[in-house]
């Protein structure tokens, strides 16, 4: 899903004061990005570099082509702006629903053709066809190449269904293809070889009818790798089954016209056994003097960890024993699994070979080189070894690129956190990393979609900027935008502006699988919190960059036990760290427990630094800043199996404030309705002290879930004046959407004057639509009717509401002009979701003029364009007397930014042009016109 930003306005005017409501500006954002992965690379004459791959979009893959210069930057010439992604459904028909290319090839007029695999359904089996694609230069797909692009293959069987698959291809200098790969007829594997014409029809000359199909063992058979012999003759490499999980490494040679070649091997076939667990030869290269060049992995037994191997062999298919160990060479790099899988021969006849190797379970990219004896290169990285990772989290390299200058390019897939990237590196001759290339050697793309969510948000104090956090493929990960309010997200943070955790959430109700984020204001860290996969109740510390901070913790992490977590994350002013959760087996039940700032528990705190067996399921966590207080909201067990929404009061050493509520607890029935589990309570606290609860309630006489917002005293009582007893209920369900679902709430206004802001969502049962929306109330309850002339709510809507949701609310008052409401959650375009973020206005906006006021009728008929504007503006108005005009630029606030000297003019139509001053900020402003007989005013957008 790519990034999408509007700017839309709503305004409700008088005469000389505004009052406004306004969404300003919204935007979704991709955080992770899933399964993006470099399947195949190769390099154009000119130097450009062409990635054959596929990117995830929901559960469907669709197949990429990017393309770049030499120095790593996207060629705007290809596809759009360096990349064309295919859907499935736009190159194949049906009842193809999915595909992948595995293997790319350029012909000698500039074209690519990739070959691979077309999937479709056949009940009980999900069967294929080999395929092949050809793209224009310009990346589109060749409509004059078979069928409207495309070529599918069903090999005939025995069985009469076959799942076939292409793995190689090569073109010859007539510009013939052939393909090389396998065909199962759901009963073996058998090599298969095809040939097309430049055309895309198959050419009937090679193999029977334009196939060979071989069979070594009468088991499984796979061709991995094929390339073209200066006399028109082929040689191929894959594996063939034998027993046991184990496989033998295979060679091949064809005749130009398909048939296996009698003068090589065995009948046209070498097969090779190293390591009894199993041989594959994935690649293969031919040296000047003929003999071949073969590399893949080896294993010494099932299921032990994979070596790289490499193989030569001489020309008539035998062994060349003065080759490394009597013509095999075995690399076992990082002690699991290592493999091969991109083999080239260097001018020089050394052999540079690519894939990757896991060390400590983590996967990197390899890279080595051998001498033509097979010994390695000492002068090529570590002993001829080089293992590399972008964020070691992951990388492996599925194709290489050797350039005429020596250097080499590995491109594949690396991982961060909840994402996988399309990966392109660069290195030397000597193995170390080209830093001239891209960004410090390294290429990233991220293409495809993860499901985002964004649950928290907060201002960071040291800077001013957004931080949310939320999940994205399930990863705990954070994004951070700019102070400046543009909503523009601060690539200085992390990586590209997000942080993608290592950590994964348990999935329990669904609302607990939610991270809590809070931030320590003096020592500037970001603490992340929530229930991990495995690890239980895990608080991570984060620098101010985005960085781990390993002085916390276990390397940057404390694990505590927990079987649920609803929320309830805090740092106090002196440092210390709160949690709370629900830890079932060791009998504690609701817990809240302190750590200290370097991650140890708080032994001051409650009884060895945890408090158990609480009231309530903790949902928020909020400190006093004076009197040093822990307040805990969440759900409350009443009488009659009744829930009603609660906050209990703590003492800094974690002992019950008695002073506060009954006991230390503040709680309050719902009229007519019960608290559920399935919602966070939030907590916020007014300028006048009062406590705000709010969350969504399920109401008896509808049993819709509807908004709720408590609001206690400053001494935990009730407040009876605001709402019902307390307690404001609010059902929206306009547009058939019945149930509500509120998740965020804050508190905003000085003075007495303490109105409130309450995000959630609204979900058609039916459809399961969703919406977000925002909700106004005045300080005592009832709903502000400035958004709209009747509703207190606002809805946004970005992908035709199929999916949306707000969790978290933010107000901002730094600004006395005006008050700033953000919204976070999530918005989906039906496939997948982004975070969402939405700015809102609330301003009173006064122009004082002592010339004359704001007419409600134009009578000079002003006309405002480009609106919006960019550079300049137009402006045409038709005075009504003569006399002298003045135009002037202001800001919401009133503040003058440009003006025209006054001009005298007749009275009839004028234009004229505006050239805005540089350096203007993108906004809202108001171009105000005064003539003798009256002002008139224009809402100007300037991007």
């Amino acid at each position: 899903m790519k990034k999408f930003y509007t700017l839309v306005f709503v305004f409700f005017l008088a005469s000389k004061t505004f009052a406004q409501f306004s969404i300003v500006q919204k935007t979704t954002s991709d955080v992770g990005v899933v399964n993006n992965t470099t399947n195949a690379i190769l390099q154009q004459p000119d130097s450009k570099i062409v990635l054959l791959g596929s990117v995830q979009e929901g559960s469907n893959y669709k197949i990429t082509l990017l393309r770049f210069d030499s120095t790593g930057a996207a060629d705007p010439s290809f596809g759009h702006n360096g990349t064309d992604t295919f859907r499935v459904s736009t190159f194949l028909p049906k009842p193809y629903n999915g595909a992948s290319l595995k293997a790319i090839a350029l012909q000698r007029d500039g074209k690519i053709v990739a070959a691979g695999t077309a999937y479709y359904p056949s009940s009980p089996n999900y069967l294929s066809n080999m395929l092949v694609i050809r793209f224009n230069t310009n990346g589109a797909i060749d409509t004059s190449f078979g069928d409207k692009g495309t070529v599918r293959l069903n090999i005939n069987s025995s069985t009469g269904s076959s799942i076939d698959d292409a793995y190689a291809l090569a073109v010859q200098s007539d510009g013939k293809i052939v393909m090389a790969g396998t065909s199962y007829d759901l009963i073996q594997h058998r090599m298969i070889f095809i040939r097309l014409n430049y055309d895309g029809s198959v050419d009937t000359h090679f193999g029977l009818g334009g196939v060979t199909a071989v069979d070594i063992n009468h088991k499984d058979d796979e061709a991995l790798d094929i390339t073209i012999l200066p006399d028109g003759k082929m040689l191929a490499a894959g594996e063939t089954y034998v027993s046991n999980h184990s496989y033998d490494a295979a060679l091949l040679k064809l005749t130009k016209d398909g048939a296996l070649d009698n003068s090589f091997g065995i009948n046209g076939i070498v097969t090779t056994r190293v390591g009894d667990g199993g041989d594959i030869a994935n690649t293969l290269a031919v040296m000047p003097n003929g003999k071949i060049i073969v590399a893949g992995t080896t294993q010494v037994l099932y299921p032990q960890p994979t070596d790289v191997l490499v193989m030569r062999y001489k020309p008539d298919g035998t062994l060349d024993s003065s080759f490394a160990n009597n013509g095999k060479k075995i690399a076992d790099v990082g002690g699991l699994a290592d493999a091969a899988n991109s083999i080239f021969i260097q001018p020089d006849n050394k052999i540079l070979i690519g894939g990757y190797t896991q060390i400590n379970a983590i996967s990197n990219f390899l890279s080595m080189r051998l001498n033509t004896n097979g010994s390695f290169d000492n002068n090529f990285g570590t002993a001829g070894i080089v293992a590399s990772a972008v964020y070691g989290q992951g990388d492996q390299a599925q194709g290489m690129i050797l350039q005429a200058d020596g250097k080499f390019l590995l491109g594949g897939q690396s991982s961060f956190g909840a994402s996988k990237y399309i990966s392109l590196l660069r290195y030397k001759t000597d193995g170390s990393s080209d830093n001239s290339f891209a960004l410090n050697g390294k290429k990233l793309v991220g293409i495809g979609s993860s499901e985002d969510v964004a649950y928290r948000m907060i201002r960071l104090p040291w800077d001013n900027s957004l931080l949310l956090c939320g999940t994205a493929n399930k990863f705990w990960s954070l994004i951070k935008y700019k102070a400046n309010g543009s909503l523009q997200v601060d690539s200085s943070f992390g990586v590209n502006g997000r942080v993608a955790s290592v950590y994964t959430y348990a999935t329990h109700i669904g609302v607990d699988a939610a991270p809590d984020i809070a931030v320590d204001t003096v020592f500037r860290k970001i603490y992340l919190c929530g229930l991990t996969q495995g690890s239980g109740l895990t608080l991570v510390r984060f620098n101010r960059d985005g960085s781990t901070d390993t002085s916390f913790g276990n390397k940057g992490v404390v694990n505590y036990f927990a079987n649920l977590f609803y929320g309830g994350l805090a740092v106090q002013s002196n440092h210390k760290i709160i949690i709370a959760g629900i830890n079932q087996e060791n009998m504690d039940y609701q817990f809240v427990t302190r750590f200290n700032y370097n991650g140890t528990v708080d032994s001051s705190f409650g009884t060895l630094g945890k408090i158990i067996k609480l009231p309530f399921t903790v949902n928020a966590i909020i400190t006093g800043n004076t009197d040093k207080q822990i307040y805990l909201s969440g759900l409350v067990p009443l009488k009659n199996f009744e829930e009603g929404v609660g906050i209990l009061a703590l003492k800094p050493n974690g002992s019950v404030d008695d002073t506060f509520g009954e006991k230390g607890l503040a709680q309050n029935a719902i009229p007519n309705g019960s608290a559920e589990v399935y919602f966070r309570y939030m907590l916020a606290r007014d300028a006048n002290g009062r406590f705000l609860v709010s969350g969504g309630v399920q109401v008896y006489d509808n049993f819709h879930y509807q908004f709720s917002v408590t609001r206690f005293l400053k001494n935990g009582q009730p407040d009876a004046s605001f709402g019902n007893s307390g307690v404001v209920i609010t059902d929206e369900t306009s547009g058939g959407f019945t149930d509500t679902y509120n998740m965020g709430i804050a508190s905003f206004g000085k003075g007495k004057n303490c109105e409130i802001v309450t995000t959630g969502s609204k979900e058609n049962d039916a459809t399961l639509q969703s919406k977000a929306v925002i909700i106004l109330y005045k300080k005592n309850g009832i709903i502000d009717p400035v958004p709209h002339t009747t509703k207190g709510y606002v809805d946004t809507s970005f992908f035709g509401d199929s999916r949306e949701s707000a969790f978290a609310t933010l107000v901002d008052e730094s600004d006395p002009a005006y008050t700033s409401i953000y919204i976070a959650g999530n918005a989906s375009n039906g496939i997948t979701s982004d975070f969402m973020l939405v700015k809102f206005m609330k301003q009173n906006i006064t122009i004082d003029t002592k010339e004359n006021a704001i007419i409600a009728e134009d009578k000079m008929d002003m006309k405002v364009a480009p609106n919006p504007a960019h550079g300049f503006l137009n402006v045409q108005f038709t005075p009504q007397q003569d006399g002298n005009i003045k135009l002037e630029l202001v800001t919401v606030s009133g503040k003058l930014i440009y003006s025209v000297p006054r001009q005298n003019m007749n009275a009839y139509t004028q234009q004229v042009k505006i050239i805005l001053p540089a350096g203007i900020a993108p906004g809202l402003y108001f171009l105000k016109l005064t003539a003798k007989d009256g002002c008139s005013m224009q809402k100007i957008i300037i991007e």
